[in-house]
Parts: structure tokens; sequence; C-alpha cells
């Protein structure tokens, strides 16, 4: 058999209800001290005294390199973390920030050396076209 709970402790500033009448009493706390500058809410002054810091304390610790600013040193550690961190493409020598854009980047490797000069070109026709060009001796004699 199922029981309907009945809720008739209601707070008129919001939609909840509640079935005993402490729990209305202890949630209208949290109406009583809101931050007013975020959406946070308490239970007690305290909590919310200690919350408001947050939005006026400087943030003193720079980046050397990104020029980001931090709270602490901990989250200046583990912004250097991803920031020092950089990744090379191999082929294209190209670096990037994160593993994701290296991964995904656009680079062909180059796969045809010149037999006679050595450059390494992508495609078989550009390795025949480019043989003409440096002198070659197999393609000049012809």
């Amino acid at each position: 058999m199922r029981v309907h709970i009945v809720y008739p402790y209601k707070y008129d500033k919001c939609p909840k209800q509640y079935s005993a009448p402490c729990s209305l009493v202890r949630h209208k706390l949290v109406h009583k001290y809101s931050c007013l500058l975020c959406t946070k809410r308490f239970t007690n002054q305290n909590d919310l005294n200690k919350h408001k810091p947050m939005h006026i304390k400087k943030k003193k610790y720079r980046c050397p390199k990104c020029a980001f600013t931090f709270k602490n040193t901990a989250e200046l550690f583990m912004h250097k973390l991803v920031c020092y961190t950089v990744y090379d493409c191999s082929f294209c020598k190209t670096t990037y920030k994160t593993e994701y854009e290296l991964l995904h980047h656009e680079c062909k490797p180059k796969g045809f050396t010149c037999g006679f000069c050595y450059k390494k070109l992508p495609t078989v026709n550009d390795l025949n076209n480019h043989r003409y060009e440096c002198n070659y001796p197999k393609f000049n004699n012809i």
C-alpha cells in the first residue's frame, strides 16, 4: 500500500514545500544569506562571509607566458602544466598547444626524396617534376 506524503509547509518566496516545519525553517535561512554578486546561497552568515572575498580578492599570480592571472600559486602551477606544454609535428615542424590540435591538423608527411638533392616531396608526381628542376642526371640526358 502506497502512502501519499502531504507537504503542508510552503514558502511564499519560492515553490519549495516541506512535510516538517523544521525543514521549512532551515530552507528559509538559505534565502536569508544570499550573495548579492552571484547566485550562491548559504545557511549562515559565516559561510556567506567566507564566500564574499572570492569576488573582491585580486589575482596576483601572473603567468609569464600568456599573462593570465590566478588567485594562488596552486592555480598558476596547474595552468603552467597546460600553457608550457607544446606538441610538435615531426613532419611539418608546426607547434600546437594541445595534443588534439596536433592529431587533427592537416599535414601530409613528405614521403618521397629526390635522390640527387635529397629534398622531400609529398607525391610521386611532385618528385618527378622536381627532378627536371634540380638537374637530376637521369632526366637531363634524355
